[in-house]
């Protein structure tokens, strides 16, 4: 995992050739050209499992986080749900 970090610490030391930055539906994605983090390592730096995981048609999957407002000061922040997803290739890798 230490060596993979290594490898996006460099590849975000030049930025423009190894990111591209999409805004699509009010959404941020950041796209990784070189994808090199892999979902485990993600579990194992985070210490977070996806809350539900999507299957893609070109054999990829999609993760997502799902989180509360804490602490909920209204009734509509109880129900209001903020969730961070992340694209994976076919290898695992993070890709968005």
């Amino acid at each position: 995992v230490w060596f993979r970090l290594l490898e996006i610490k460099n590849q975000l030391a030049d930025f423009d050739e190894n990111i591209r930055i999409e805004v699509v539906e009010k959404h941020f994605i950041v796209h990784f050209k070189e994808p090199v983090l892999l979902s485990e390592d993600f579990v194992y730096l985070s210490k977070l499992n996806p809350s539900r995981i999507e299957k893609l048609t070109d054999g990829g999957y999609r993760w997502f986080l799902d989180f509360h407002l804490d602490p909920a000061k209204t009734a509509e922040q109880k129900t209001q749900l903020v969730s961070f997803a992340m694209t994976y290739t076919r290898e695992h890798k993070l890709e968005a």
